[in-house]
Parts: structure tokens; sequence; C-alpha cells
């Protein structure tokens, strides 16, 4: 039996690493595992400039020009721990996560691991062959970042690199997964940063 005396001195020492069971204990005592969702970030990179971005502040990666995606191995323990922890739910971020070359695959693996529930979040400024791509790959939900009601007011906070009209294909690609949600039976939602 852990006790929780033990399970904390071990988190105070420096270098000092909790086993799963240690870690499960722990998070378990806080939350319903079987209900949370483990949100993983499979690629830093973006393909908007958006100003009011946390990966801008957090990382300085908005910047980059390449695409730099969670390592392989990394990602494979990731997506290992989160079932060990009984969590049932996935999230994809990023960046951007369909920038990821193989996020399909990522979506498949999640489920022959045992997640229940697959999703990811997306600025929607794709090509429409990966709409389908993502229909095909069984995810649960895939949430559109739209912030604003006009093409003005939204491509000024989700701005391309290249000037590129944002919300048009946005707008298209949310049209595109309603589409394929009634056929493929994922759900589609629509999320919104405010700004002052």
């Amino acid at each position: 039996m852990i006790k929780e005396s033990m399970v904390m001195n071990r988190m105070n020492k420096k270098n000092s690493y909790l086993s799963q069971s240690e870690t499960f204990h722990l998070l378990s005592k806080y939350y319903n595992l079987r209900e949370t969702t483990m949100a993983v970030e499979i690629v830093s990179s973006c393909n908007l400039r958006c100003p009011g971005c946390w990966v801008n502040f957090s990382h300085g990666l908005s910047t980059s020009k390449s695409i730099e995606v969670m390592n392989a191995e990394i990602l494979e323990r990731t997506l290992k721990f989160g079932r060990n922890m009984s969590i049932n739910r996935l999230s994809l971020l990023g960046g951007e996560p369909t920038l990821h070359p193989k996020i399909s695959q990522i979506i498949k693996k999640a489920y022959a691991l045992g997640y229940e529930k697959v999703s990811i979040t997306t600025n929607g400024v794709f090509t429409s062959s990966k709409m389908k791509e993502l229909a095909l790959s069984n995810l649960s939900n895939i949430s559109f970042s739209i912030d604003g009601s006009t093409p003005e007011i939204h491509n000024m906070i989700r701005p391309s690199m290249n000037g590129t009209d944002t919300f048009s294909v946005t707008i298209r690609n949310l049209k595109k997964a309603v589409l394929y949600s009634r056929k493929y039976g994922f759900t589609v939602t629509v999320n919104h940063t405010l700004f002052p």
C-alpha cells in the first residue's frame, strides 16, 4: 500500500521520480482519471501568426519556418503513460496539429492503445484532402478556432504568413467537417479566443 507521506517525501527530493503506481495514486486522489482529457502538443509549429497565441509566449516557436513535431518515442511513451493512468480521452494540440505528417496514424494508434475519445483543435487552415484524411482516422471531435464573425476581424486575429484569407479557408473546412461528421460520426465544435 502506498502511503501519502512517502509519495510527498519523494516528490520533494531533488532528482527523485515517482513510480507509475505512485503517480497513479497521487493523481487519482485529486482527479477522476477516467473522465480526464490528456492534452498533448504534438506539433510546436504553426502555419499562422496569431498575436494572442500562447505558443508565441511560452515557446517562441510560432515564428519558426520548419515543422517541429514531438519526438516519436516520447509521443509513444506519453500515449502509453496516459492509458496506464486510466485516462480515456486524448486531445491533440499544437501549434497546429494538422501540420504533423502522421496525425492520422497518431489518432489510430491512440485508439489501438485503448483511448475512447480522440479530438483535435485546429485553426482550420489546411488542404481539403486533410479534412477527409482526418474524417477517415476515426477521430471523435474536431474543434475549429474561429475568432471573428467577419473575414476582416478573423484575418486580423489569425493572420497567415503570406496574407492569405484564413477566414474563408477555415469556414470551407468547417463546412466539410460538418458534412463528413454526418457520414463518419464525429462531432464538430467551434472555439473562440476573446480579445479586448
